[in-house]
Order: C-alpha cells, then sequence, then structure tokens
C-alpha cells in the first residue's frame, strides 16, 4: 500500500504541523485532508498547503465538522491513528488542556476512521 496521511481538521493554524505535512507531500507520501469551512481563515494553513499542491478541501457539513483525527497508512497493516481534543493550532499546542491518543495497528479501528474519511470527504466534493 502507498504511504498517506489524511486529516480532518476543525482549526488547523499550526505552522510547524503543516510543514512536516508539506516535508511528507514533497517526499512523495499522498497527503490530503478535509478542514472545517468556517475555520479556513488567513491564520488558517488551508491555503498554504493547497498552493504547495496538497489535495486539501473545506468539509461540506452544513453544521460544523469537528474532526480533528490525523491518519496515517490507514490502508495498510500498520496504521496509525492520531485523535483526541487537540486542534493542530498554537493554543492546542501551548495553552489549552488537550488530548491526544495515538493508535497503532488496530485494523479494525483504522477501516472505521478511513470509511469515516471517506465519507466526510465525499460530502466536501459534492
Amino acid at each position: 500500500a502507498t504511504s498517506s496521511i489524511k486529516f480532518m481538521t476543525f482549526s488547523f493554524t499550526h505552522e510547524g504541523i503543516a510543514n512536516v505535512l508539506l516535508l511528507k507531500h514533497t517526499d512523495g507520501i499522498l497527503v490530503e485532508g478535509v478542514m472545517e469551512a468556517r475555520q479556513v481563515t488567513k491564520y488558517s494553513q488551508f491555503s498554504r498547503l493547497e498552493y504547495q499542491g496538497v489535495d486539501v478541501v473545506k468539509d461540506g457539513n452544513k453544521q460544523n465538522m469537528h474532526h480533528k483525527v490525523f491518519l496515517i497508512d490507514t490502508l495498510s497493516p500498520e496504521c496509525t491513528i492520531i485523535t483526541g481534543s487537540m486542534n493542530p493550532s498554537k493554543g492546542g499546542d501551548t495553552r489549552n488542556d488537550e488530548n491526544i491518543l495515538i493508535i497503532k495497528n488496530d485494523k479494525d479501528l483504522c477501516e472505521a476512521f478511513e470509511e469515516e474519511y471517506e465519507r466526510v470527504r465525499a460530502e466536501a466534493n459534492s
């Protein structure tokens, strides 16, 4: 399976996390994501990622797409899910009380998260 990083984020303003995604993209790893449309502001990393060729779209949920999840190699047995309350933002990283859960090698959970990602992505593209 091809290496991939897929993400669904509510607020994504963290330059350092975006830098890592851009480096992975430059290395030929598939990087794509969905961001909450109302959080795509001048502070968001959306335009920067899009400009650099990352396949990023605004969500299609009329309310809030409130996910905070990164899916790494979900189609491989060594998949990793990173999720929790933390937005990839400076506040999430340095000021707020947050939690992050890193789940490795759980095929069933990876499939469930991949299915949700594909649902959210299809809604964004419709």
